[in-house]
Parts: C-alpha cells; sequence; structure tokens
C-alpha cells in the first residue's frame, strides 16, 4: 500500500516514517484537501497568518497576528495525516489545555485552542522573541551562567508540576532563552497529567533520547522527578558542551538506562547532576524546589572576581601564546609573528615537554607546589589576573591512563578553590567529557585521563576570571610509552 509523507509531500511504497525529513507517514488514500492555512489567511476569525516559524513530523508553528489585539501570535496546527486520528487530536489539544492551566513568566502562554477550516485542531500562544538553548550550548557556558540558567528551568518546572502536570520532553530546543537569560519552556505535546487521562499506549516511549529518563526508556510510570531527569541532562549539556551519552537512539536510551553519568570537574555542579540523574526517582531531587535550593547552595560557592580591565583576563594569553591556548575574546587580534612564536612553543613544550621560560615567565607569580611522579614536563601559561601551570607527561599513549596536575593561581597568588574551574578534554572524534578533579585542594587540580584513541586530544579550561577559556593540545600516540 503506497504511504506519504504529510510534510514533504512524497509518496513511498512502504515504511513507517519519511526517509527525508522523518515525518510519520500515512496512507495515500487519505483524503487531503488544500490547506486552509497559508500566507495571509484568517483562522478563528481573527489570527492572521503571517510567515512560517518552523515545521516538525507533528505540525507547523506559523506566526501569526491576533488581528482584534494586534498583537503578535504563534499558531500550531496539527499536520493533516496525524489530524485524522482521534488520539492525535485529543493528545493535541490536552497539551493546549495543559499549558492554559499554568500562570508562569518560565512557561509559554496559551491565548486560544480552535479548529482550522479544513478541520485541524490548532493553538494560539505566546510569540515568544529569543534563541534557543539549542544554539548556546553547542559550547560549554560558565558555570555561573549555566546554574543561573538551569535555576530558572527548576522554577518553572515548580509550575508546571505544581499545577500536575509533567512535562516529559525537556530539552534544550525546547528552552527559549530571552532578554536578560529569562527562559520560556516550550512544546508540552507529551505532556502527562496527574489524574486517570491515558492517551499513550502502555510501555510506549516518549520523549527525546539524549535527555531520556530511565523510566522513559523502559515506558515505566513517570512523575515530576522524570523532568528533573532532563534538567541534569541540560546541566551537564551546558557545562561540557556535549550530551552525556551518545550514538544511536537506542544506544543512548539504553545508556540512560544501565550506564554511570560521566563527571564534570565542578564538584558542586557534579553532585547536582549526579542526583538528578539517578537512575532511581526515589534516589533523585523529590522537587524542582529541592533543586532549587540545591543550585542555590552551588551558586554560592560560585567565586566571581571581576577582571582586571575591560579586556579578557585572558588577552595578554592570545597575544603571547594564542596557537596553545584558544581563548574567547571579542576583537581580539594577535600579530602573525606571535602565531609563530606560539606554534614553536607548542612544538617545546608537547613534543619535548621542556621548561617554557622568557617572557612567559614573568606573567607567573608563586606557584602553588605541585609534585610530580613520573617522567612529566611543565608548561606555564599567564594572562591578566591569573597564571598556571600545567604539568603532564611527555609522553601520552592511546589505550593507557595519564595523571595531568593543574595549578592556577590569581594576579595577587591567591589560589583558585576547587570549585570554581571547569575542566574538559575533547577526543580526536569530536567527543568531550567533563573531568573531575580527585579531592582538589587550592589551586592545584588532578585528573586522571584515558586516552582512547591517538591524535590530537583537547585540554580545555574554565576560568572564573573574566570568563577566560584555555584550550591546550594534548598529542596522544600510538604504541607503548617510553620509560624513563
Amino acid at each position: 500500500m503506497m504511504v506519504s509523507c504529510p510534510t514533504c509531500g512524497r509518496s513511498f511504497d512502504d515504511g513507517k516514517f519519511c526517509p527525508v525529513d522523518g515525518a510519520p507517514l500515512g496512507p495515500s488514500s487519505v483524503v487531503r484537501r488544500p490547506s486552509s492555512v497559508e500566507m495571509g489567511a484568517v483562522i478563528a476569525d481573527c489570527f492572521r497568518i503571517d510567515g512560517v516559524l518552523g515545521r516538525g513530523a507533528g505540525g507547523t508553528v506559523y506566526a501569526a497576528t491576533q488581528t482584534d489585539l494586534a498583537r503578535p501570535v504563534a499558531i500550531k496546527v496539527l499536520n493533516a495525516i496525524l489530524a485524522t486520528s482521534a488520539k492525535n487530536v485529543a493528545r493535541f489539544e490536552r497539551e493546549a489545555r495543559a499549558l492554559a492551566r499554568i500562570e508562569d513568566p518560565g512557561v509559554v502562554q496559551v491565548y486560544a485552542i480552535g479548529r482550522t477550516p479544513d478541520e485541524r485542531p490548532f493553538l494560539a500562544m505566546e510569540r515568544v522573541d529569543g534563541v534557543p538553548l539549542e544554539e548556546i550550548v553547542r559550547e560549554p557556558l560558565p558555570v555561573s551562567r549555566a546554574i543561573a540558567i538551569a535555576r530558572r528551568i527548576a522554577s518553572a518546572l515548580s509550575a508546571v508540576h505544581g499545577a500536575g502536570l509533567v512535562h516529559r520532553d525537556l530539552k534544550p530546543s525546547n528552552v527559549m532563552i530571552t532578554r536578560g537569560d529569562a527562559i520560556k519552556l516550550l512544546d508540552f505535546g507529551v505532556v502527562k497529567l496527574d489524574d486517570a487521562t491515558k492517551l499513550t499506549a502502555g510501555g510506549e516511549a516518549l520523549g527525546t533520547p539524549h535527555y531520556m529518563a530511565p523510566e522513559q526508556a523502559t515506558g515505566e510510570e513517570q512523575d515530576a522527578r522524570t523532568d528533573l531527569y532532563a534538567l541534569g541532562a541540560i546541566l551537564f549539556r551546558m557545562i561540557t558542551g556535549s550530551v552525556p551519552f551518545e550514538g544511536t537512539g537506542m544506544q543512548v536510551m539504553m545508556a540512560h538506562v544501565g550506564r554511570p553519568v560521566p563527571h564534570v570537574a565542578h564538584a558542586g555542579v557534579d553532585a547536582v547532576i549526579a542526583r538528578c540523574m539517578a537512575k532511581r526517582a526515589s534516589e533523585r531531587y523529590a522537587s524542582a524546589a529541592e533543586l532549587i535550593a540545591a543550585l542555590d547552595e552551588v551558586a554560592s560557592s560560585v567565586v566571581r572576581r571581576p577582571s582586571s580591565g575591560p579586556r579578557s583576563a585572558a588577552r595578554s594569553l592570545e597575544e603571547i601564546f594564542s596557537p596553545l591556548s584558544e581563548v574567547h575574546a571579542p576583537r581580539a587580534r594577535t600579530h602573525p609573528i606571535a602565531y609563530a612564536l606560539g606554534a614553536m612553543l607548542v612544538v617545546a613544550a608537547l613534543a619535548g615537554m621542556t621548561r617554557v621560560a622568557g617572557p612567559i615567565a614573568r606573567h607567573l607569580g608563586p606557584a602553588p607546589e605541585i609534585v610530580d611522579d613520573g617522567p612529566r614536563g611543565d608548561l606555564f601559561l599567564g594572562g591578566e589576573g591569573y597564571s598556571m601551570r600545567v604539568s603532564v607527561p611527555r609522553t601520552l599513549v592511546a589505550g593507557h591512563s595519564a595523571d595531568i596536575t593543574l595549578a592556577i593561581w590569581d594576579g595577587d597568588g591567591a589560589p583558585l578553590v576547587g570549585t570554581e574551574t571547569v575542566v574538559t578534554i575533547a577526543s580526536p572524534s569530536g567527543a568531550v567529557t567533563g573531568l573531575r578533579a580527585a579531592e582538589p585542594t587550592p589551586g592545584i587540580y588532578r585528573f586522571r585521563v584515558h586516552f582512547a584513541e591517538s591524535g590530537a586530544n583537547v585540554l580545555r579550561v574554565f576560568l572564573p576570571i573574566g570568563d577566560a577559556t584555555i584550550t591546550i593540545p594534548l598529542a596522544v600516540t600510538r604504541g607503548v610509552a617510553a620509560q624513563a
């Protein structure tokens, strides 16, 4: 039997999902009336369609204007084939009614529900002017910002849960970041009511694999703690720039069920993520309010020191050592000679791991003591407001573990405490892992890193001073490590 895609209009001999856009396929015999939702069309006598904001497997979201109030709105319309199912229509309308029960600045506001002239259900809602969190977390965020955003999401979830609802599809693309880092939760399409209403088949897994709690993956009972698990995964993404587990959809779901959550370097945040993402719901925070209290406690331990001037705290590091240390500083420029000098220093530091002296050493204050435990070398880095000493083995070998030590102190010689710095490492294949310091002492961070593959690994250090980001390449070779 021929099947068709309601999104792209293509027809196929068989299949459940469109190979082009992933939309669910339906019988080609379904009578497809011309859509009444076109540019300039007016539905329900007051919503004028102005354009398309986005399309997905479930339907289309249009930019519109509510003409009687002259306000911008977003209109979400269920797609044509899904609208032929009474179950899908009931689920869609349930989303609208669920959203209408919530009055909170962190949750998108619903204005009206209704039917288009071709009998497809729609909901009119607040049009949010902002950027999806998904677009912001492609790189790690400063710890303080990540905690603040997580707290605002938790506050919105508290309102959602207080209304007797569970979102069940919380993910960065469903969180809109608006002015001042305020947030709006979007897309309650798989929301669950805390009553006897059940519109999903038993054992059906609803949600997005990378942020899916174990009970979602196995189709078991879900409650508010399911959303807290997803928020823990989002916090992990904000801190590290990567999701907790990589792989195919099924591999990721099984990882959420059976694999431990990777650590992040910030001890306080690591503890929050670990509890949010506990495999058993009973071991997670009991409520969003309890999570908020934990985030506030962690936030109070993150000491923010202002930079000594309008430039980035790491500006001098970029000017002197830019190829070795990639610093995110707007409008910063480096002379080509500095790049050449940096390249020579990288070769000297990473190929032979000899001590780097000269101009860079003059940026350093008194260093905390580092005890070397093998054939190691030291690399000195410095910028406005901080200094760093990196101690790594002279030879890094794929398939082996290595101990790396960082000593970091500010311009006054005071060490940065163990909760202030985040460290991640990226493999040549692009996988990013947050590193956790073993019993960090003030100013000293020790990590044991297993290098699974040879090539150019990247160690990143995110400092609380001026939001400086230091990137250090680590060359990992094949074969057996050389002995001293």
